[in-house]
């Protein structure tokens, strides 16, 4: 197991991985890639609408990838396209629900 599986894990044990966890931080990852106020930032509207492109979508989800430690297609922000439908189904994905 390498030492990034076995960090990712470590965090996730000390953190437990929620909907809500997810939500939050999408928020402020999507704040941050796209320089907006987390404010600005609906978990009901679409991330297209929110400024979210392909090329963002393979930012977010890499970094979601590192931190949740499980494979994410970028595909799935456009399928599950807003932050409070897509949360249920990472945090389903990751093993934590």
């Amino acid at each position: 197991m390498s030492t990034e599986v076995k960090r990712n894990i470590a965090q996730q044990e000390a953190q437990k991985i929620t909907p809500q966890s997810i939500e939050d931080w999408l928020v402020s990852e999507i704040s941050n890639v796209l320089e907006i106020d987390k404010e600005d930032v609906d978990t009901q509207v679409t991330f297209n609408r929110l400024g979210v492109d392909s090329i963002t979508a393979v930012e977010i989800t890499a970094n979601l990838e590192k931190w949740l430690g499980c494979k994410i297609d970028p595909v799935v922000l456009f399928k599950y396209p807003t932050i409070e439908k897509v949360s249920p189904y990472l945090c389903k994905l990751s093993g934590n629900m």
